[in-house]
């Protein structure tokens, strides 16, 4: 593996990056820069990461297809044949799409499908040292119009008559399924390849085409940036980034998927996705699929001048991921360069890359990255690995960040706090916020840190239970701070008879302050993380034996009852409460700790 110092190529100046993030209506997965609980932020910059809440260290990577066919369409062998195929090749995740014929399961296969016995031994890793390959429910490439791949969702566009794109994504969205778009260079002309192939990526309309399409249906997760062996698909990852550049400034994010689009086994294993998930399931690999959690790889790229044919050949892969402050860093395997992208080059009309190097430090590049992204590729001669875009936001003065409980016991109790970091002489402070009054009432606002609550909060109900508050802080002669600084605590009252999960919201934060000649001036800032969400229950702390809410003699009574009672007893069930240290009997011990934990 190399690693090689980070260069930069200036191409074009970005005018201005966005200071406030607009939040698209997002579907289970679909992230946004502003409510992701990925960010890593410091100085200047926000960056919001699709791999933050990916553990490397326990994670499974799960090779998976996504696009397949079979005698039931077009396809040379039986669904049997392929998912026999894809297991013996070292697949993890299987689909199998055939042209407008929805495929529920492999088993349930119009013709040709393989027993249910052997879907069970597959699914157990029968061979295999127990790695098992698994299936996904209700899959179909919707071919009545330019091709979709759809899943999750007991759809067939055949059925429903004339198509468009839109309705077809509408009619899976509305079913509770997600899509992904098709070798889209087959209809935009992009599969010439060459400058043809690169002019028609480059085409305002369309380029717009898709960016409406990502734009108004959060269940369409990303497209084919690698089809086939990279023919059809040679310009679509310039398209990729001509979407980017106009989705992500509004925090949309488009997934780039690599799929054989396997039509024999003789045509597998040569493009695939790797799904980074903590075990292998239809729910995790949706997950993964709808935020972005996982690479692309291809043996093939056109364009790159990459042709590994031989599956024997070891491709690119990625170990890990950090987000540190301003910098993003991959480590990885098997490759010899990192490339980092961003926007298209208006010079040559291909990908723009702009540094390479295992790090980028964003800071360094305000004036080349564009539109608020990027994204890194894995080079090799055997092949290449597509990271999926990072929201880069910035360059802002100030953070402001909400955090707060995630669980509190009913009736108790809920404290948030306000945080501004990288600040210089903050002297006001306008906050918006939300909170269910069916669940909380305001107890206390408070400002901290040399900050004041200039007069009362005013509130306004926004209807469905939902009131908005705001509250304007001051501090007199300004206060600077590198680094997070506690601004505003509230304290709210939860409804003693409401159990359930609610939402407190930070929608708007006014900055202003001074500047070095102690003129009056706004501060540009960015909401980041900017929700809680908490659920209200019945919690107990665990020397609460009685379960009453409090610590008291009475719990050391009840233990009482169940002294020597040991795991395995006929009254175990109820005893245990009182195995207070968790050893499996009651015993002294464990009256001991209650006592301790009594509040007198």
């Amino acid at each position: 593996m190399k690693i090689h110092t980070t260069t930069i190529k200036k191409v074009s100046v970005m005018s201005t990056l966005l200071a406030v993030i607009l939040v698209v209506s997002m579907f289970t997965g679909a992230i946004s820069m502003a409510t992701a609980a990925t960010t890593g932020q410091s100085g200047n910059f926000v960056i919001t990461s699709p791999y933050a809440n990916v553990d490397w260290n326990t994670y499974g990577q799960y090779k998976a297809d996504f696009h397949s066919h079979s005698t039931n369409s077009d396809g040379s062998n039986t669904v049997a044949q392929m998912v026999e195929d894809h297991y013996a090749k070292g697949f993890d995740i299987f689909t199998v799409t055939d042209h407008s014929v929805l495929t529920e399961n492999w088993d349930k296969a119009a013709k040709g499908a393989i027993t249910t016995e052997r879907k069970a031994e597959i699914e157990a890793g029968v061979g295999r040292d127990g790695k098992g390959m698994i299936d996904i429910d209700n899959c179909d490439e919707q071919s009545a119009t330019d091709h979709i791949n759809s899943f999750f969702a007991n759809y067939n566009d055949v059925t429903g008559g004339t198509r468009t794109m839109a309705s077809t994504i509408a009619a899976v969205e509305a079913l509770g399924g997600i899509t992904h778009i098709n070798h889209a260079g087959r209809y935009t002309g992009g599969a010439a390849g060459g400058a043809n192939g690169a002019a028609a990526s480059n085409n305002p309309a369309t380029i717009k085409k898709y960016v409406d399409l990502f734009m108004a249906y959060p269940s369409l997760v990303g497209m084919e940036i690698v089809n086939k062996q990279d023919d059809e698909s040679r310009s679509d990852k310039i398209l990729w980034d001509n979407i980017l550049t106009q989705t992500m400034p509004n925090g949309r994010f488009v997934w780039g998927f690599a799929n054989d689009d396997t039509h024999s086994v003789g045509a597998t294993g040569f493009a695939w996705n790797v799904m980074l998930m903590p075990e292998l399931t239809q729910s995790q690999t949706r997950t993964a699929m709808e935020t972005g959690a996982f690479y692309a790889v291809s043996r093939i790229d056109r364009r790159e001048g990459i042709n590994a044919l031989n599956l024997a050949l070891t491709t690119p892969s990625i170990t890990n991921i950090v987000v540190e402050g301003n910098t993003i860093t991959i480590t990885g395997a098997d490759y010899d360069v990192i490339e980092w992208i961003s926007g298209v080059d208006a010079t040559t009309g291909m990908v723009n890359v702009i540094a390479t190097g295992a790090s980028i430090d964003v800071s360094n590049y305000a004036d080349v990255i564009e539109n608020n992204y990027v994204r890194a590729q894995l080079k090799s001669q055997n092949g290449i690995a597509y990271t999926q875009p990072f929201g880069v936001t910035g360059p802002v003065s100030a953070v402001v960040t909400l955090s707060g409980v995630t669980n509190v016991v009913v009736g108790n109790d809920a404290t948030y706090t306000v945080s501004v970091g990288d600040v210089s002489k903050l002297a006001t402070v306008t906050l918006q916020f939300e909170v269910d009054g069916a669940y909380f009432s305001g107890k206390s606002f408070t400002g901290l840190n040399g900050f004041d609550v200039l007069g009362d909060v005013e509130w306004i109900q926004a209807g469905n239970g939902v009131w908005t508050g705001r509250v304007t802080l001051v501090n007199f002669g300004g206060v600077s701070s590198i680094g997070a600084l506690d601004i505003f605590e509230m304290v709210f009252s939860s409804n003693s008879k409401l159990l359930g999960t609610t939402d407190v919201k930070l929608v708007n934060a006014v900055l202003s302050g001074y500047d070095g000649a102690d003129v009056a001036v706004y501060i540009d800032s960015l909401i980041a993380n900017g929700l809680v969400q908490t659920s209200i229950g019945q919690y107990f702390s665990r020397y609460d034996v009685n379960r009453d809410g409090v610590v008291d003699q009475l719990d050391l009574t009840t233990a009482q009852l169940f002294f020597m009672a040991k795991e395995g007893d006929a009254n175990w069930n109820t005893a245990k409460a009182a195995d207070v240290n968790g050893d499996g009997r009651v015993d002294i011990e464990d009256l001991i700790l209650i006592l301790k934990n009594i509040t007198w």
